[in-house]
């Protein structure tokens, strides 16, 4: 049986800025922050937007998994990645392309 690699990671040269995010990258004004609160938000739970066009969230009901807790304004929550843009940075997304690392910071398929 073949062992997984390994290889130390460096962080160096980290900046969150050069992963370009919360894009809206489907067109539709909402940008990728936007769409996880309205697509985590509680079934039957009505969204509410600070501007006209439903196009930036203010309140909803969300509920975290992680620690238990239900939110209720969109200022309240953070959002990240399920592998951190720091974390990917150090295994490797410093050698991708300024496309594929805006593509993996707005990616909510996975």
């Amino acid at each position: 049986m073949a062992a997984v690699p390994t290889a130390a990671e460096s962080n160096t040269g980290y900046d969150r800025t050069l992963f370009k995010h919360w894009v809206d990258a489907n067109g539709d004004c909402q940008n990728a922050r936007a769409e996880v609160l309205v697509s985590e938000a509680e079934p039957d739970t009505p969204i509410t937007y600070t501007t006209s066009g439903k196009c930036t969230v203010s309140t909803g009901r969300g509920f975290s998994y992680y620690d238990r807790v239900s939110w209720t304004l969109a200022s309240d929550v953070d959002i990240d990645h399920m592998v951190p843009l720091a974390e990917a940075w150090g295994s490797g997304a410093r050698s991708w392309t300024s496309a594929r690392r805006e593509a993996y910071a707005n990616d909510l398929n996975s």
